[in-house]
């Protein structure tokens, strides 16, 4: 748990690291996940609605503008604090989101990702993402489950 600055506050010593989360996720069935884990399409079914705009977090300054300008198209007009808040990057603290996946990505192992992209496939299509940022920043070592046994040879 060396990564993981919760985990070594006293009010947070039950936190898991986040591979150890993701190990969890992994080996554990999708009916058995809360609602904050279960794959989005489960959730909301966003294939039965006739949506116009779907808005990701990691260009959700350009999406803002593009919404503000439908809006204004449509002689809807927002205040100037309701435009500041919909065009700031969205941040995670103080850091970009793509900066903290680089940060949370890091810490797997490219198995770990591929089973990720795999237990939630359908959202990753859904949504246009693609596995290849999150297998760069992934480390290319495999957990101690995965890795291969080592056998010793006596030379004679």
């Amino acid at each position: 748990r060396q990564n993981d600055t919760l985990a070594q506050e006293h009010r947070h010593i039950q936190v898991p690291t986040f591979p150890e989360f993701i190990d969890y996720v992994l080996n554990t069935e999708v009916e058995a996940y809360n609602e904050h884990w279960v794959p989005y399409y489960l959730l909301c079914t966003p294939c039965h609605l006739n949506y116009t705009i779907i808005a990701k977090t990691e260009t959700i300054a350009d999406d803002s503008r593009y919404i503000l300008e439908v809006l204004k198209q449509h002689g809807i007009g927002q205040s100037q604090a309701a435009k500041d808040t919909l065009t700031r990057i969205h941040q995670t603290g103080k850091k970009s989101s793509s900066t903290t996946s680089r940060d949370f990505y890091s810490q797997l192992n490219k198995e770990q990702v591929k089973g990720l992209y795999d237990k939630y496939e359908i959202d990753m299509v859904m949504y246009d993402y693609v596995i290849e940022p999150y297998l760069s920043f992934a480390v290319n070592t495999l957990p101690p489950k995965y890795a291969p046994k080592q056998v010793i040879v006596n030379p004679e």
